[in-house]
């Protein structure tokens, strides 16, 4: 008997579905949209370090810009918008 449960039971373990992937990148997507109103919008100057190469963070100069919250149709296009970016970064790059 306790054979049988333990067995049902390991059943039922396998049976629970875990998020959905594409609900899970929809719900980002949908959440950095609302944080375009809340959010204040703004930007830091950079430079380029010579020694790394990499494109750094230029300390205290943040500074605010005009906002551009996200709407409906925006968060609509965001993922082929994002697509077509890609490929063309990975075409640019060949």
């Amino acid at each position: 008997m306790a054979l049988r449960d333990t067995i049902g039971t390991l059943a039922k373990m396998d049976k629970q579905r875990s998020m959905d992937p594409i609900l899970l990148i929809g719900s980002i997507i949908v959440l950095a949209a609302m944080l375009t109103w809340v959010l204040p919008a703004g930007r830091f100057e950079r430079h380029k370090d010579a020694q790394t190469g990499r494109t750094l963070v230029v300390p205290g100069s943040y500074k605010p810009v005009p906002r551009s919250p996200v709407g409906l149709w925006g968060i609509l296009l965001s993922i082929p918008q994002g697509l077509a970016e890609a490929k063309a970064q990975k075409l640019s790059r060949r």
